[in-house]
């Protein structure tokens, strides 16, 4: 069986991709390995290898197969087989890796790793009985040290007994607790000759550092999550001296053994067994928060590493990363011993420093924090935010770091801290300048990316810093007014478009800090409810705006006022003259193409308040902006942020003067008129739909009405003329919309009556939730007119026909005639879902033909066949079934 498993290997690896013959030896050899002759098979082939004719080498597929059998065998059926058949596997496993030690011949790196996983897996299952295992894992270093090539007995000690603790976690379910209990005591004591063979690798052998450092993070604490105090602690690393050369490698390895190094001294001081901190554990920490601060000058532009070599730019940054995780390890789970040093849960204090040295450490270890939080990168910031964000907490756990640690003195020093702290933060706010120069608001750039991710992070720990910030003297706790001044006044200072866009981003979310009332309890319509702009520190926040005036434009900074109104008016009900303020900084925006669909939607949201609230008087310079933009447009952008401004430029100028009025759609509206007639279906429609844009910013009735008898015949014709265009028909609908608000309400209007027979006779052109809609609006606009029962009863019958037309809702099913049903279509059909927007238009119209001239649903039909109601209530009730059905179709399918 050997030969057939090398041959199907040989061809599993050195065969036609995807072929036949290669598919057949997958399926054989997966096969294969569930028989027991796998076991005497892979053994051989391991023992006797397939070569090269030419070369002699080990061919690496049946090698690796035959490896990867040994090492599922061992995982599933280790306790099935005779101890002579596992003995035979481990003497096996052994000679094959004592080869590898010794010569050039062994096992392929892929092949040994193999090996040592399912040698680790060997001795926690064979550990009451394979009591001699580490003398025969010593011999293979041995062995390798003879042949002057200890690195590799090096690599195959650290692979063996770093997966150890993995296969503890793996094979677990094999054992009742008290067996748990027993192994788990025995490879604890192993922990000491852990430590002694990595220390002997990183003093000696430099090549197999990493595989040593890996080797030791499999070890430390928490490796087998079910049993948390198993493994390697801090204690355990000071004792033997290793947490300083951890320390060393973090400021001066490479970026891979940096990491590992800092990974390993973090995750060994989080240890969560509620149990008295031992005196050895206190000292660890101690220690490791001194090498910390002793380590600040990294932080620096130029620094030398221990070996007095500059460090780059890349290498500090390296060091950076891994200091800034283990500070934050230490000051998330044994900040009391640092900054208060007071062993938690206990009274007892650390007798070895002076009152001194004990408020030196404090404060220098906050300066760490500061340090790891100023510094340009993000991987080493982000860690420290945790920390800053539950610092002032009142109630902060026992071990997390909590300014109520400090002395009084150490409070005291805290306020400069954390003021520089938020100045640093507002500096990793900041965009790249070559983003600013760019003048655009996103990017798929990766930096950006993650600074925009880090930024609401800031924001979120600057805005729990400010909401418990300390009072002066005799002050409580919380003076977050004191905090946005201070912001407010950088604003009013910048010139650099970077600070300022992370500024304005930061104040919109300051804005939550204040207890305002809120918009969403006041109503608009009520001027008294606007608040005094002295109360309760509102000034401060509406101050903004006034500083925003002097600020230099850029794309950035258009989005950071719109986004700090957005969020200002979300919370306050402000009056007309701050969004008129604000929208005149924001109308500037128009001229940029990033900012222009911005600065036209806050423009958009700002108009009900300012049209309210303001005379025409006063928001005359805001109108002659926006007409002016309207005039000579030449920013790039969509058609909708181009109809966006027409409505708003509209909206604005509400109240004007009949003259006035006229005089605006001249100047505006001309132009497009003229392109309204085009021939070319492209340009008509988009003519068609700004013009249905501007009807919708119409806000009298009068103005609108008249500016709809101007534009009807134009439109109308336009509309003839390119009827069987889709495009055109769809900006069509959308002018109808805007059209109908402004038609008298007095009976059915002729224009009404026109929309009407359009909309019929392109509903069934295709699918068009948007006609639904249109005719929705002309029956609510008819409520109670008995003459226009007629009307809707002849309407709704034949958009009733075309819908369950469209959702091949017919008397003939597959079965009897062929044809498809609705429930086989919408259930079937790749493009059925294209359907839902209109099935849930026509179910409105529905219910509003039902509740503006409910005589169409509900009358007796002259054919006997039930009423409308009954009809579409059938209908709904088999969509809703449709429904039902393809969501659990899909559920099974997603296994939910």
């Amino acid at each position: 069986m050997a030969e057939q498993l090398a041959a199907c290997a040989r061809q599993l690896f050195e065969g036609e991709s995807g072929s036949a013959e290669q598919r057949t030896a997958n399926v054989w050899i997966m096969q294969f390995q569930q028989h027991d002759e796998a076991w005497q098979a892979a053994l051989q082939l391991l023992e006797m290898p397939v070569r090269d004719p030419l070369t002699h080498q080990t061919l690496a597929g049946p090698e690796l197969v035959a490896m990867q059998i040994l090492r599922l065998k061992t995982q599933q059926e280790w306790t099935h087989i005779s101890d002579q058949q596992q003995q035979a596997v481990r003497q096996t496993l052994l000679k094959l890796l004592e080869i590898t030690c010794v010569a050039d011949g062994g096992l392929s790196p892929v092949s040994c790793r193999i090996a040592c996983v399912t040698l680790a897996d060997i001795v926690v299952k064979s550990c009451k009985t394979w009591t001699g295992w580490k003398n025969d894992v010593q011999r293979l270093v041995d062995a390798g040290i003879v042949a002057q090539r200890q690195h590799k007995g090096a690599a195959v000690l650290a692979e063996v007994l770093g997966a150890i603790p993995l296969q503890i976690l793996a094979s677990e379910r094999m054992w009742i607790a008290d067996e748990i209990h027993q192994i788990l005591t025995l490879f604890q004591a192993e922990v000491e000759e852990v430590m002694t063979a990595v220390q002997m690798i990183l003093s000696n052998i430099p090549d197999e550092r990493s595989n040593a450092l890996r080797c030791l993070e499999c070890w430390i604490v928490g490796c087998v999550p079910t049993h948390e105090a198993f493994g390697l602690t801090a204690a355990h690393l000071f004792t033997r001296g290793l947490i300083d050369e951890l320390f060393n490698i973090v400021i001066s390895g490479n970026e891979e053994q940096a990491q590992l190094a800092a990974g390993i001294v973090a995750d060994s001081f989080v240890f969560t067994v509620p149990a008295p901190l031992s005196e050895t554990m206190i000292n660890a920490v101690l220690h490791s928060g001194l090498r910390l601060v002793e380590a600040i000058p990294v932080f620096r532009s130029d620094v030398r590493s221990p070996t007095g070599e500059m460090m780059t730019k890349e290498q500090q940054t390296t060091a950076c990363r891994g200091i800034s995780r283990i500070a934050c390890s230490l000051a998330m789970n044994h900040a009391p011993i640092l900054l208060w040093n007071q062993v938690p849960g206990t009274q007892a204090t650390i007798g070895s420093f002076t009152p001194e040295q004990k408020s030196s450490l404090s404060m220098q270890f906050l300066e760490l924090l500061l340090a790891c939080s100023s510094y340009d990168d993000i991987d080493v910031v982000q860690p420290t935010l945790e920390i800053w964000f539950f610092f002032l907490e009142e109630s902060s756990s026992q071990s997390e770091a909590s300014w109520q640690l400090l002395d009084a003195p150490g409070k005291e020093h805290v306020v400069s801290v954390l003021s520089r702290l938020v100045n640093a933060l507002i500096e990793r706010c900041k965009y790249p300048q070559w983003f600013v120069d760019k003048q655009q608001l996103v990017s798929d750039d990766l930096e950006i990316e993650a600074i925009s991710d880090l930024r609401r992070e800031i924001a979120d720990t600057m805005l729990s810093l400010f909401s418990k910030w300390p009072g002066g003297p005799g002050k409580p706790t919380g003076d977050y007014a004191s905090c946005v001044k201070g912001i407010c006044q950088m604003l009013s200072n910048g010139k650099d478009i970077a600070l300022i866009d992370a500024l304005l981003f930061l104040l919109s979310y300051m804005v939550e800090l204040f207890d305002a009332i809120s918009s969403d309890s006041e109503s608009e319509d009520d001027p008294e409810s606007f608040l005094d702009p002295e109360s309760g520190g509102i000034d401060v926040l509406l101050g903004v705006l006034d500083r925003a005036l002097n600020l230099p434009m850029h794309p950035l900074v258009i989005n950071g006022v719109a986004q700090y109104l957005r969020s200002l008016s979300a919370s306050l009900a402000l009056p007309a003259s701050v969004y008129l303020r604000a929208s005149m900084i924001i109308c500037q925006g128009l001229q940029y193409t990033a900012s222009f669909p911005v600065a036209v939607q806050s423009l958009l949201h700002s108009s009900s308040p300012i049209t309210k609230y303001s005379t025409v008087e006063e928001r005359a310079s805001l109108l002659q902006a926006l007409l002016q933009f309207c005039s000579t447009l030449q920013t790039k952008t969509s058609q909708e942020s181009e109809g966006d401004l027409l409505e708003v430029t509209f909206r604005i100028s509400s109240g004007v003067s009949d003259a006035d009025f006229g005089a605006l759609c001249s100047t505006v509206l001309s132009n497009l008129t003229v392109r309204v007639q085009s021939g070319n279906p492209i340009e008509a429609s988009n003519s068609v739909y700004m013009l249905g844009r501007a009807l919708g910013g119409v806000q009298d009735q009068q103005q609108g009405s008249a500016l709809v008898d101007q534009l009807w015949p134009v439109v109308s014709a336009c509309l003839f003329q390119h009827k069987g265009d889709d495009i055109c028909r769809r900006a069509g609908v959308q002018f109808f919309l805007n059209v109908i608000t402004h038609l008298q309400k007095e009976g059915v209007h002729p224009i009404e009556a026109q929309i009407l027979d359009v909309c019929l006779w392109w509903y069934r052109e295709g699918i068009a939730p948007d006609i639904l809609t249109c005719c929705s609006r002309i029956v609510a606009r008819q409520r109670n007119n008995s003459g226009f029962q007629v009307s809707a009863e002849q309407t709704f019958e034949r958009l009733l026909a075309d819908f369950r037309g469209k959702l091949h809702d017919v008397t003939g099913t597959a079965a009897d005639g062929g044809v498809q049903s609705m429930e086989g279509f919408l259930s079937q059909h790749h493009e059925a879902d294209k359907m839902i927007p209109e099935v849930e238009q026509f179910m409105k119209l529905a219910r509003e033909v039902l509740s503006s001239v409910p005589q169409v649903l509900t009358k007796n039909r002259s054919n006997g066949e039930p009423t409308l109601y009954w009809v579409c209530l059938d209908l709904a009730t088999r969509l809703l079934k449709v429904d039902h059905q393809v969501q659990n179709c899909f559920c099974s399918r997603v296994g939910l």
